[in-house]
């Protein structure tokens, strides 16, 4: 809790906006609407999990980089999970927008 705590204004600046709410506790009272798709619990726990991995980065430029690289995974479309014909078209346009589409932060390919 602390660590999260700690690292509040650089979760904020990511949308999540966090408060220290006594016993142990976090309340979150802000999460972007462009996860959606995922599991918001799912994905908060893995931020978590980064921040205490991650608590003695060196600087809050590591620390918000692997904070994405956690949001992007944990809220990525996987095998098998169904689609609208209107998400693979909007999924299919908007790869040629980004650079390194063709693998997923950590390293798995998005297509076979």
């Amino acid at each position: 809790r602390h660590a999260v705590i700690l690292h509040k204004e650089t979760l904020a600046q990511l949308g999540v906006e966090v408060e220290d709410f006594g016993a142990g506790t976090i309340a979150v009272s802000s999460f972007p609407s462009v996860l959606k798709r995922g599991s918001s619990g799912v994905i908060f726990r893995g931020l978590i999990d980064t921040v205490l991995k991650h608590e003695s980065v060196d600087s809050n430029e590591q620390l918000t980089k692997q904070l994405i690289t956690t949001m992007a995974d944990k809220a990525a479309i996987r095998a098998g999970e169904p689609l609208s014909p209107e998400e693979i078209d909007y999924l299919l346009r908007m790869r040629t927008l980004v650079e390194q589409s063709r693998h997923r932060p950590h390293g798995q390919p998005t297509t076979l």
